[in-house]
């Protein structure tokens, strides 16, 4: 299910699914919005608390990738971890591909098809 939200001068949407994935490679196309100060993201939930930051970007060049671990309420402490990209180009000037490669041991972020930031989750 994918809900737009529209009101103000940028627009906003969220996409549900009534199926879990595990791992693979989730992706999305996007333009951000040449606005300082809002946080264009795509991010993951899973069953288990995790969120999994692909990108939050913000104008004009600057993206944010992380991991974060948000426990149930009163059973735990929030932890996460994460990791800046900055470009030399402005990001809003055109469409960007971001992906996650998710495996069973590893998080690979990638921005335009080239691997940007890694993370190992799983010892080997």
């Amino acid at each position: 299910m994918i809900r737009a939200m529209r009101g103000w001068n940028w627009n906003c949407a969220d996409a549900a699914s009534k199926s879990t994935y595990g791992d693979g490679f989730f992706g999305a196309r996007i333009k951000i919005a040449d606005i300082k100060g809002l946080n264009n993201a795509v991010w993951l939930t899973t069953a288990d608390n995790f969120e999994i930051d692909i990108a939050e970007a913000r104008y004009p060049s600057y993206v944010h990738l992380g991991l974060q671990y948000w426990p149930p309420a009163n059973a735990g402490q929030h932890a996460g971890m994460g990791w800046g990209a900055t470009f030399k180009e402005n990001l809003a000037a055109g469409f960007h591909d971001v992906g996650l490669l998710r495996t069973p041991a590893d998080l690979v972020y990638e921005i335009d098809g080239a691997p940007i930031a890694a993370v190992r989750t799983l010892a080997p």
